[in-house]
């Protein structure tokens, strides 16, 4: 994923400025903040990526679902015809 925009000069600047801190630990304390912030943030071009691979993944699972269905009738079709006496050969 790529990170989202923060401004660190601004941050660094307002923390020596306003809150006292020395260019170090300004510096350090806007690392920090960046590296929460934007570590975690999705970009929608990230999304786009997540939706097409579950869109991907939907289709074969419905494929999966589908083929189940269909062996579970052939086998329920096959079942009640054993239990009726009638023989079906293969085809």
């Amino acid at each position: 994923m790529t990170g989202a925009v923060f401004d660190t000069l601004t941050v660094t600047r307002q923390l020596e400025a306003k809150g006292g801190f020395s260019s170090d630990q300004a510096e350090a304390i806007t690392e920090a903040v960046r590296s929460g912030v934007t570590g975690g943030v999705a970009t929608k071009a990230d999304i786009a990526e997540l939706k097409a691979e579950f869109a991907k993944h939907e289709t074969r699972l419905i494929l999966t679902i589908a083929g189940m269905m269909t062996i579970a009738v052939t086998a329920h079709a096959r079942r009640r015809d054993l239990r009726h006496g009638e023989e079906r050969t293969p085809v």
